[in-house]
């Protein structure tokens, strides 16, 4: 410890003494030309007019393999793909600078070893006080693991994308018109676009037993492969449940689903709060009896063959969202020429402008075409219909099944 408090400390060495950051660095025109050379990440370099190559920073060495002293006075265009060369390219993108000022390219570029690597740039053409074209700046990054990130993304996508396709058109297989003893079915389904992800909607109709036709439509939340499995799992599920011998009533079948639903996703610790709205019609071919139920869902519609429509107001909570939730029924007659029409809500949900087709103009399409008494028209009278009424495109997946007494 210094036992003199008056002794002043000892001074720095006069090499070590703190400038201003003017007099280190100088004037401003040095300061760019300090920053240019030192920046590691982009690759900044000069061309004169006639594309010679004047000025090689470290981040362009570092990034194309040349050093400052092999590459200046070599021609710009020795970092173009010898195809990008061969079809004007690299001729077009200097062009355009020259023309336009600018231009942006994102494309494979070459190091020295030839090895590619995918860069975003811009080229800016360098003009004197008269306007006269003096050389290019060329500044370029290198993206090459960001594009194959979104290459392996993509990948990823149209895999599962293949596999959800595929999946869809299996659980998605027209119901014969004739299928089925005593009625005549027509089966529907339009994505919303062709390029998105396929949904969740899906139709099934299937015998229970000798004489008890089910009639499903349903709608699974989400996309993609996550919504054709929960789909698949549904309809395979629902099946086994009808044709135990639980499986007559409509709402305990509904309720044990539901429970069933809940429980798998707790079970495999499922964190997506996934959820399914259904609606089901339980039909006796025998006595024309027909049982109506749904959770979550649009309700079914008759159309009567005397002419009157009768819609049925059953509802109850989506399924798969909380346990122990009990569905209600309703039990009618339906004779010979009625209909019972079952759609998603990608139909009366069909948009245009801030106006929706809604169940009405779902209602009106259908008796529209329903004097002509076939599944098949009206099936198709309803989707058509809605596709007009947006202008060509609808905003969600849609499905319909109809059914006809015969």
């Amino acid at each position: 410890m210094n036992s003199n408090p008056t002794q002043e400390p000892p001074t720095l060495p006069s090499a070590a003494k703190p400038e201003s950051a003017n007099n280190s660095l100088g004037d401003e025109a040095e300061q760019f030309r300090l920053l240019v050379e030192n920046v590691e990440d982009y690759a900044l370099f000069l061309m004169d007019a006639d594309r010679k190559i004047v000025t090689w920073n470290i981040g362009a060495e570092r990034i194309l393999g040349y050093s400052q002293e092999e590459i200046v006075g070599e021609s710009g265009l020795v970092i173009f793909t010898p195809e990008d060369i061969a079809n004007g390219e690299a001729e077009h993108e200097i062009e355009s600078a020259a023309r336009e000022g600018r231009a942006k390219d994102e494309r494979w570029h070459l190091r020295k070893d030839r090895s590619r690597f995918w860069a975003s740039g811009i080229l800016t053409a360098l003009r004197d006080d008269a306007g006269d074209l003096r050389g290019y700046c060329k500044i370029l990054r290198d993206f090459t693991e960001r594009r194959k990130s979104e290459e392996a993304l993509q990948a990823a996508y149209q895999k599962e994308k293949r596999i959800s396709d595929t999946l869809q058109r299996a659980l998605l297989l027209p119901v014969k018109e004739d299928a089925f003893h005593g009625v005549s079915v027509a089966s529907l389904y339009a994505a919303a676009w062709e390029e998105a992800l396929i949904g969740g909607d899906f139709f099934d109709a299937f015998m229970m037993s000798d004489h008890h036709l089910v009639l499903v439509v349903g709608d699974a939340s989400g996309k993609g492969l996550e919504a054709a499995v929960r789909t698949s799992q549904v309809k395979d599920v629902m099946r086994a449940f009808f044709r135990s011998p639980e499986g007559v009533d409509a709402t305990k079948t509904l309720a044990r689903l539901n429970d069933y639903l809940c429980e798998s996703k707790r079970l495999d610790n499922l964190r997506e709060e996934g959820f399914v709205a259904l609606a089901l019609v339980l039909f006796d071919t025998a006595t024309g009896i027909a049982s109506f139920a749904t959770a979550g869902a649009e309700p079914p519609v008759i159309l009567r063959a005397d002419g009157t429509t009768e819609i049925i107001p059953v509802g109850g909570i989506p399924l798969g969202v909380l346990p122990g939730q009990e569905y209600e029924a309703k039990t009618l007659s339906l004779a010979r020429g009625d209909m019972i029409v079952i759609v998603t809500d990608g139909i009366t949900e069909a948009r245009r402008g801030d106006q929706f087709l809604e169940y009405q103009g779902m209602l009106d399409l259908a008796r529209k075409a329903f004097p002509s008494g076939e599944v098949g028209t009206v099936a198709r009278a309803i989707l058509e219909g809605a596709y007009a009424f947006t202008g060509g495109s609808l905003q969600d997946d849609a499905c319909l099944l109809l059914t006809r007494v015969n």
